[in-house]
């Protein structure tokens, strides 16, 4: 089914990225997808749709860029947001939203490599204006190699971007884990 009209913002949070008119093929705005971003509902599954409608995790494959727009809010993360190529994430910048992290592993992934070329063709994909909260403890049998959970994995190359981020992270967590890239 078509996305639903996403409930509007606070007055002082309103911009040009609440506008209802945009290219609803490049434009998406995971409220339209049914994110609440109400800080108690789960938004992982509503978030990951609207980053991969009409995506393929190869390059090759996906042929308009997208941008993945989410309004003020705290959005309730469980499992990975799989970034595919050519997509961005973008939160308002007024009032920037906050993925509160209740899993493991990591928040935000970037996309796959292709399996012979180690992250060198990882092209054209981004987050601008979101906050990360990644605090509560895990247990240690859901650790995995980089450490028991991480906000952003980032195998970065040419094209890719973390702008306006805050990331709150408590011990024992990671950050940003990047490994290799061109």
């Amino acid at each position: 089914p078509p996305p639903s009209p996403a409930p509007p913002v606070p007055a002082a949070c309103a911009s040009w990225l609440d506008q209802p008119k945009h290219n609803a093929t490049a434009f998406r705005n995971a409220q339209a997808f049914g994110a609440k971003g109400d800080g108690t509902t789960d938004d992982t599954a509503a978030i990951n749709r609207a980053l991969s409608q009409g995506r393929n995790l190869m390059a090759k494959l996906t042929t308009q860029p997208a941008i993945v727009y989410l309004p003020p809010g705290t959005y309730v993360v469980s499992k990975t947001l799989q970034m595919a190529f050519y997509t961005f994430i973008q939160g308002n910048p007024l009032c920037p939203p906050k993925l509160l992290w209740k899993g493991s592993g990591e928040v935000i992934g970037g996309p796959p490599s292709c399996q012979d070329c180690e992250h060198t063709n990882d092209f054209f994909y981004g987050v601008m204006n979101v906050d990360v909260q990644l605090t509560e403890p895990v247990k240690p049998s859901e650790c995995t190699l980089q450490s028991c959970s991480t906000a952003v994995h980032w195998p970065v190359s040419q094209g890719t971007y973390l702008r306006k981020m805050n990331l709150t992270v408590g011990g024992g967590l990671t950050g940003i884990f990047g490994e290799a890239g061109s």
